[in-house]
């Protein structure tokens, strides 16, 4: 068993894109529903424009990074979208992250074309379609009030994984506390363990035919998802916008720089 490491984690910056995406592809990319949703030339691009975009508001989404103090290498990181009074307001916060990618990946493409993105016909946007599509449904169902949602979360699969985990869902449940708002996260079945140690717990899931998005002949069998709920044990009072700022950044919504 690895020793338990010295993790410090903070906010991420523009010089943790590049090993934040490696982080996510070592974990997800051997899903064969990204492999799906993606070629391998497109996957890497589009990840590092995504965490771009998102890494100054706080407001909207909280990306945190860990690293291992003893080799300085960073070897996890988590996405918390932010959902207040449960609306949707960007694309991004109440979605998974490579379904989320997918999608603006195939509207870049269609606009390009001098096509509509909401009338496109990929199955690839399909099958992101359905996953967005349940997941949105549900967060309605089980919660209906403001909530965090967990968009992804990646560590180094030959590091001491357990203790990675631990650290950074601790840190978003820290949040969902002080907030008093649920925590939901729906992701393929193989990946929730780390979430229903932490107390997250089972409301729903689907299973999906991929084949039914695939070229014929593609034998990729059926995924199943799977959506946890983690409630906050110690309820407090409902919790307004401006406290959501003191405790998620400046009131512009910029990020302050500093470790949590």
């Amino acid at each position: 068993m690895p020793p338990i490491p010295d993790l410090e984690v903070w906010q991420a910056e523009l010089s943790d894109v590049v090993p934040m995406a490696e982080l996510f592809l070592r974990k997800y990319g051997i899903d064969k529903a990204t492999q799906l949703m993606y070629t391998e030339n497109e996957v890497w691009p589009i990840l590092l424009d995504t965490l771009e975009s998102y890494i100054d508001y706080e407001n909207e989404v909280r990306l945190m990074v860990a690293m291992d103090l003893d080799t300085h290498t960073r070897v996890g990181w988590i996405s918390v979208g932010i959902v207040p009074d449960g609306i949707h307001e960007d694309n991004y916060t109440g979605s998974e992250l490579s379904v989320h990618a997918n999608w603006v990946l195939r509207a870049e493409e269609a606009s390009a074309r001098g096509e509509d993105p909401r009338y496109l016909n990929d199955p690839r946007l399909r099958l992101s379609d359905v996953v967005e599509n349940r997941s949105r449904a549900d967060q309605n169902r089980y919660i209906g009030r403001s909530h965090l949602v967990i968009n992804t979360f990646a560590a180094h699969p030959e590091g001491p994984t357990r203790q990675v985990y631990t650290e950074l869902l601790r840190r978003a449940i820290n949040i969902a506390q002080r907030l008093d708002w649920p925590i939901w996260a729906q992701f393929l079945a193989r990946h929730v363990g780390p979430l229903e140690r932490e107390g997250f717990v089972r409301v729903g899931g689907f299973r999906l035919a991929l084949d039914s998005f695939a070229p014929r002949g593609a034998n990729l069998g059926v995924e199943e998802y799977v959506q946890l709920v983690y409630r906050n044990p110690r309820a407090r009072s409902i919790v307004r916008m401006e406290d959501l700022r003191h405790q998620c950044g400046n009131q512009d919504g910029r990020r302050r720089r500093g470790s949590f």
